[in-house]
């Protein structure tokens, strides 16, 4: 099955494997890379809801060790009574802020839950509260009992087919979705992370280290490992290089910076979301710390990249799946947390590279053109043999991306997340569906990338 549009070419096939199980894929060949651009919503009491739902049947079963969760969203505008200042620093962004005083009282007891019910003994945190639950914008997960965990949502959370009208739209990067992806006071569910460049802009910084697709200005395609040393970070007026006027602090080598006698910048993409003197600061899952050499105070908590000059377009997600137009044969360079060391997301990650079999998604090139595949995955509740798709393992995407004729190829945020949509629908099924109607459910995320048809 085909379709085509004078912007796009789109096709649907089928593999069988020896054991009888088929998977199902798309194929976008794009005629321009030149256009794309960023699509994304805004968290609201539906959000709220579904995410709830995802954390009660997908994420937390099989987790003896979490407690409740306790999930709200913040809307534009909304006046808290919590300070600013706290014992690990100056807590800048509202989401974090909350979550840091919110999670102290829990600690202490002073809010708790009781036969369902909130309950705070601070009345200021009550009927703030409150103003949330009455407005849809909290939500709680339960299975086990145990401590509970609190857990800030990104403001931008939204469907991607709303946005797919006369367009296709598909997901890409990782963001900070487990309970272990957000430890930190400044990490909240929902927060995208690894480089995004179009047009030219960095609009997020590199994480990680993991493999990007890279698309220079002069067309050609490349398979790359962007670093934080590579970008000139701007915070107002006044640049940070890693080593010349500060330290660049980020995981997996690290969970916590070193003690100073200056300041440390916390920064979560494209934002100051915390500021501490002195150092021995918790790095931030999704972010990074610029440790300046003397103590500072920043003119603007909004931060700017420079870097990449030849570079049009880039995603960093990875593992690189073709490089050169060979087929990987493991995650390579790409890190990926394996229950060791500092934790780092996607802290929930399958790394058999030959087995894992999942809804898969990828970006790349084929002869000088953009193309991107989706492999459908299984539903676990309802699955059939030799009838239903049952997603593909790495390693055999890794051999489908090489019988489409691909260059250059990395693997883009899959499972749940794994979609396209084109002019408000879609050719293949999510693998998130409702138990009991069996239809698709679609996974809020924080963004989408956007090809106009029209």
């Amino acid at each position: 099955m085909s379709e085509s549009s004078q912007k796009a070419t789109v096709s649907v096939s089928e593999r069988r494997y020896k054991n009888g199980d088929l998977a199902r894929y798309e194929i976008v060949n794009f005629e321009s890379w030149e256009h794309l651009y960023r699509v994304f919503g805004r968290t609201d009491a539906d959000i709220v809801k579904e995410i709830t739902r995802l954390f009660q049947a997908n994420i937390l079963p099989g987790k003896t060790t979490i407690g409740p969760v306790i999930l709200f969203a913040v809307p534009e505008g909304t006046i808290d009574p919590f300070q600013t200042e706290t014992e690990i620093g100056f807590i800048v962004n509202q989401e974090r802020r909350i979550k840091y005083w919110l999670t102290k009282a829990l600690a202490r007891g002073e809010f708790r839950i009781e036969k369902g019910n909130y309950i705070f003994d601070n009345s200021k945190y009550e009927s703030f509260w409150e103003s949330l639950t009455h407005a849809g914008m909290t939500g709680i997960a339960k299975i086990n009992r145990g401590y509970p965990v609190l857990l800030p949502l990104y403001r931008d959370l939204g469907t991607l087919i709303d946005h797919s009208k006369n367009s296709i739209v598909f997901n890409s990067h990782f963001f900070q979705m487990e309970t272990t992806d957000c430890d930190t006071p400044w990490d909240i569910m929902g927060e995208p992370f690894g480089l995004l460049i179009l047009d030219g802009k960095i609009l997020l910084p590199p994480l990680f280290e993991r493999e990007a697709f890279f698309i220079g200005k002069t067309g050609n395609s490349w398979i790359g490992r962007p670093s934080l040393r590579d970008v000139e970070v701007y915070i107002g007026s006044t640049g940070y290089i890693d080593g010349y006027n500060c330290r660049f602090f980020s995981r997996p080598a690290i969970d916590r910076t070193s003690k100073s006698e200056g300041t440390d910048l916390i920064i979560v993409g494209k934002h100051i979301v915390g500021l501490h003197d002195g150092g021995c600061t918790e790095i931030p899952e999704g972010g990074f710390i610029i440790q300046t050499y003397k103590r500072c105070y920043p003119d603007s908590f909004d931060v700017d990249y420079l870097g990449f000059n030849n570079v049009a377009f880039a995603v960093q997600v990875g593992p690189a799946l073709v490089r050169e137009g060979k087929a990987a044969v493991g995650f390579g360079p790409s890190p990926f947390w394996n229950g060791l060391g500092p934790t780092f997301p996607p802290s929930v990650y399958p790394l058999d590279w030959e087995r894992g079999r999942a809804a898969r998604l990828g970006l790349g090139s084929k002869d000088g053109r953009l193309l991107l595949i989706w492999i459908e995955g299984s539903n676990k509740l309802s699955y059939r043999k030799g009838v239903d798709s049952c997603g593909a393992s790495l390693a055999e995407f890794a051999q489908i991306c090489i019988e489409s004729g691909v260059k250059e190829f990395v693997s883009l945020d899959g499972g749940g997340s794994a979609q396209i949509c084109i002019d408000g629908g879609r050719l293949l099924r999510l693998s998130d569906r409702y138990p009991h109607s069996g239809k698709d459910a679609e996974r809020p995320l924080p963004f989408g990338l956007a090809f106009d048809l029209v």
